[in-house]
């Protein structure tokens, strides 16, 4: 399927951590599967197929990541105009009913202002903020220049800011970045009290969930600094719904190794016939 020097290529892109260097074609052998019915789109697509279209490409455009190549192609379709669960203009639920921009993230944001202890005057990094579904409350609730958020492509962030309205902006001054070691300097050099990532975990590949937690530890320098994710746990790494992955708890734990882990919250769980999924929201807080 590749050579050796492309398995290089893969594992070279942003690996930070020994556990994440698995290759593509090892995470498709030993990840399993889970073949589930989407409401929306029938059988899940094979995701062995996504995996063999990113290697193509990559050969292609060697320094591309997975996140990159994935978020990239989204962005153009919620540009498109096309629906989303989470990103874009045209959001909506579960059953595919259309839901008012401020309404879509209103609850998660509220649960990560009351765990977090957010105040109006902490400094909050969303790392993976989308088209700020959830970023929007945050940068209305808080101060002006204290809601830094940053994505792998910036055509999310732009659709947010669309959204959000120029007025609000002006009075708010966010900040905005694309994901970059660059950017990971200033993240932590902002001193952030808080620190979120939602819905961005369990969809990070394989090849680079090492580099995520190192990003996420980097950026949550400050002492006493709380940083929360959700997540999909289960007892072995599982590939499922073919862009997505779960992780056994103490996988996740040893990869922020200089954070101390607070709490795992149950928030629901996926059971269509296969191992069952454990949605949770995960806290970590920097020692002072």
């Amino acid at each position: 399927m590749s050579n050796n020097a492309e398995d290089k290529k893969l594992c070279d892109n942003g690996c930070a951590r020994p556990e994440s260097s698995i290759r593509v074609e090892e995470t498709v052998r030993k990840m399993p599967i889970e073949a589930v019915r989407l409401k929306d789109s029938g059988t899940a697509p094979d995701g062995q197929i996504q995996d063999v279209r990113f290697i193509a490409f990559k050969r292609e455009h060697p320094g591309v990541t997975y996140s990159q190549y994935r978020m990239e192609r989204i962005a153009q379709t919620v540009r498109d105009g096309s629906s989303h669960a989470s990103l874009g203009a045209n959001l909506v639920d579960s059953a595919g009913n259309k839901v008012e921009f401020w309404a879509a993230g209103a609850a998660v944001a509220q649960k990560f202002f009351r765990s977090g202890k957010v105040a109006p005057d902490h400094r909050v990094i969303e790392y993976g903020c989308g088209s700020l579904r959830v970023g929007a409350h945050f940068i209305r609730y808080l101060e002006p220049k204290k809601y830094y958020g940053v994505d792998v492509v910036d055509g999310f962030y732009e659709i947010g800011q669309t959204l959000i309205g120029e007025a609000l902006l002006r009075e708010k001054l966010p900040q905005f970045d694309v994901i970059s070691d660059a950017t990971a300097e200033n993240l932590a050099r902002f001193s952030a009290d808080f620190i979120y990532s939602s819905a961005v975990c369990y969809h990070v590949h394989p090849n680079e969930i090492g580099s995520y937690f190192a990003a996420l530890e980097k950026i949550a320098a400050k002492p006493g600094a709380i940083l929360m994710f959700d997540v999909k746990l289960i007892d072995e790494p599982t590939r499922y719904r073919s862009l997505q992955w779960a992780w056994p708890l103490e996988y996740i734990k040893n990869g922020l190794p200089n954070l101390e882990f607070v709490e795992a919250t149950k928030l629901g769980e996926i059971n269509s016939g296969g191992p069952v999924v454990s949605i949770s929201m995960l806290k970590f807080l920097r020692p002072s």
